[in-house]
């Protein structure tokens, strides 16, 4: 099946979200950390560490995580859900993009996904989705783009959490 080509496996990076959303991704080798602020508010905090075998979700303003035991290293890729075909090129925040174009490998009536693959990081740019009447439903820009590892710290758990095992 036709994938997109593979992320850097050191980075951290901005994620802005035309629905209001904000987020930032590490990335260091297996080790991954999702920091999520919704449009509503809410802050979320994802830490995957296939080293330790566990997996932890947080809220902060709450002073309980939960953990999960991870049965593989590997975070499942939600792009492979798709099959992408090369489709172009196209400059992007200044940065000269690969264009894909991903259709469902499911039944998704008119669904498909558009995602701009920097040409010289392998950072996605900018991934767009098209909901299954064929609208745009949905833009996540990547910015801020650091393509050192992250500081090891990131992937530990803050200070003053109490453990809740899923």
């Amino acid at each position: 099946m036709p994938a997109l080509p593979p992320l850097p496996k050191k980075f951290s990076a901005e994620h802005i979200r035309s629905d209001g959303d904000r987020g930032k991704v590490y990335i260091d080798g297996l080790r991954r950390r999702f920091d999520i602020q919704f449009a509503n508010g809410l802050r979320s905090i994802v830490i995957h560490r296939p080293d330790k075998r566990v997996g932890w979700s947080l809220m902060p303003g709450c002073d309980v995580f939960y953990e999960s035991p991870l049965t593989s290293d590997e975070m499942p890729d939600p792009s492979t859900l798709l099959d992408w075909a090369q489709d172009g090129t196209e400059i992007i925040d200044g940065h000269e993009c690969l264009r894909f174009i991903g259709h469902y490998t499911f039944s998704a009536g008119a669904a498909y996904e558009v995602c701009y693959v920097d040409r010289a990081s392998g950072i996605r740019r900018r991934e767009i989705t098209y909901d299954k009447l064929g609208r745009q439903a949905l833009t996540v820009d990547c910015r801020s783009v650091s393509l050192s590892a992250p500081d090891p710290s990131v992937f530990e758990l803050p200070d003053g959490f109490r453990i809740e095992k899923l």
